[in-house]
């Protein structure tokens, strides 16, 4: 497969929901094709951005290979970067260039 289309987005509110249940009480989530992927959401200014972007509506991703072993996609718009080192792995959602991830 050469590309894929991601979808985050803030989960629909339901009368059903308990309010005190911190995983899914206002949390992201990300959407892979028609699966939900569990992410674990960094605590920063990035990701902040982020879910005030899906407030106003769902964001698509689309993502294609890049080298072989990764895949990339470009925002439309960009994000507070929050510029680290770090070690990445298998599975890791990594924002760079403010709207890249």
């Amino acid at each position: 497969m050469d590309s894929t289309e991601d979808l985050i987005s803030q989960p629909s509110e339901s009368p059903e929901s308990d309010p005190s249940d911190e995983e899914t009480n206002g949390a992201m989530k990300l959407m892979i094709g028609d699966s939900e992927v569990p992410v674990q959401w960094e605590d920063n200014e990035s990701v902040e951005a982020l879910k005030e972007l899906v407030t106003e509506a769902p964001v698509t991703i689309q993502m294609s290979m890049y080298g072989g072993f990764e895949q990339v996609g470009s925002l439309e718009t960009s994000l507070p970067r929050n510029d680290v080192q770090i070690t990445t792995q298998a599975g890791d959602v990594v924002l760079y260039s403010g709207n890249n991830n």
